[in-house]
């Protein structure tokens, strides 16, 4: 996975100019709160209230979005529990994903999301790209690698869409929930480029759909060749 270039100021200040959505989000967060009243419920909004009003959630840096994925995993605890699946059935409308994209659609701004990207950054080897045919968009997939369904909160965060392939999207990752401290963050982190992966093979004899464990074994080897990797531009 490599790293994606950061999106240019003015594109990031235009999308943070509608300021209609801004207060809306400071309401119906405050809203929420107020009918809380102790848990982890009243805690997250109110660490969601406190980032809103200082920073903007939805264009909240890399490192912050991992913040706060890491600090609504260790409060919540049970992500798939009842009581937090019902809590972000209540918070979503409030964070409108269907109204970003179509604010990215107007004026080709979603072509910005995909600038200089030539290859998916999760398999990097898909392209993606974004064209513009007698005035129709036609796009690769933009995944939320924070997924919706665990986080809706980030679902208008800038830094939380990953342009991507459809199959990585849509077969592969999916709505998986993502920890930051397992897994780099497409926006902050790179795969170190002396690193590749081997399938180091130790007997030849059975080897094709043979599945005992001493046949083969993938290595991490700090050697420099090219790899897949190399292919992702951002």
């Amino acid at each position: 996975m490599r790293r994606l270039a950061q999106l240019p100021r003015e594109f990031v200040e235009e999308y943070l100019s509608r300021p209609r959505i801004g207060l809306n989000i400071k309401i119906r967060l405050e809203s929420l709160y107020s009918m809380t009243k102790r848990g982890w419920k009243h805690k997250l909004l109110e660490t969601l209230i406190e980032v809103h009003k200082n920073f903007d959630i939805r264009t909240l840096s890399p490192e912050q979005l991992c913040d706060i994925v890491i600090k609504t995993r260790n409060l919540v605890g049970d992500m798939n529990g009842p009581a937090y699946v019902k809590f972000c059935k209540d918070i979503s409308p409030v964070f409108n994903f269907r109204s970003a994209i179509d604010w990215l659609h107007r004026k080709k701004r979603i072509h910005v999301i995909f600038s200089g990207l030539r290859y998916c950054p999760y398999c990097n080897a898909d392209t993606v790209y974004a064209l513009n045919i007698n005035g129709r968009s036609i796009r690769s997939d933009i995944d939320h690698f924070f997924p919706q369904s665990k986080y809706p909160f980030l679902a208008i965060s800038l830094y939380n869409w990953i342009p991507g392939c459809t199959r990585c999207n849509r077969s592969l990752k999916r709505d998986r929930d993502i920890d930051p401290n397992n897994m780099g963050m497409p926006y902050r982190d790179d795969v170190h480029k002396g690193v590749h992966f081997d399938v180091i093979v130790n007997r030849v004899e059975g080897f094709w759909g043979y599945k005992d464990p001493d046949v083969y074994a993938v290595k991490a080897l700090k050697e420099s060749r090219s790899c897949l990797s190399d292919r992702a531009a951002a």
